[in-house]
């Protein structure tokens, strides 16, 4: 049985997407730590992370973006292509305290839609006395979100208002799909 995807963001909307976030990270303030939510949100934040090195370039009259990054594996969706409530943790935070203590955070996911994942990246990372935690997604599910009562991310690139499931732009169903440049919708 094949998979019919629908086109819904193309790549430079994508591109306006990660653009628009990284402009809201930077005013954010460094130093800076990164943290990625395996596997999708890589994708988004070393997307974010040569976007941010464009606006400080070498030599400008601001210096290099102090930034670490670090990865956090969380498992919302398994197999499904639905988010279940409870949040597995796969891979352990891969930076110390010594990392991130002083420093802003980012969590970076590829999309909110029940925010749990978030919120468990949050806790775990509060303990670890950064500055300020922020959380970042590359697409916000607003229906989806606000009918499971979620925060809203602060830093959001794309919100898509339907209900479809999204593959493409470091999402996946399983773990095809994550490398596609634009977002489709899965036809049921």
């Amino acid at each position: 049985m094949s998979t019919k995807l629908n086109q819904i963001l193309n790549q430079e909307g994508v591109d306006a997407a990660l653009r628009k976030m990284a402009g809201e990270i930077n005013m954010v303030g460094y130093p800076l730590a990164i943290i990625a939510v395996l596997k999708g949100g890589a994708y988004t934040a070393y997307q974010l992370l040569q976007i941010l090195y464009t606006l400080n370039p070498v030599g400008s009259l601001w210096h290099q973006p102090d930034v670490v990054i670090g990865h956090i594996g969380l498992e919302s969706y398994g197999e499904e292509m639905k988010a279940r409530a409870e949040v597995k943790l796969m891979t352990p935070l891969d930076l110390s305290r010594k990392d991130i203590c002083g420093r802003n955070v980012i969590i970076v996911d590829d999309c909110a839609e029940t925010g749990n994942t978030l919120a468990e990246a949050k806790k775990i990372i509060s303990g670890y006395d950064p500055l300020e935690v922020y959380t970042a997604v590359l697409v916000d599910k607003v229906f989806l979100r606000a009918e499971q009562g979620a925060l809203e991310p602060d830093i959001i690139g794309w919100r898509y208002l339907d209900k479809g499931f999204l593959v493409g732009a470091g999402m996946g169903a399983g773990e095809a799909y994550r490398g596609f440049p634009e977002i489709y919708e899965v036809e049921k």
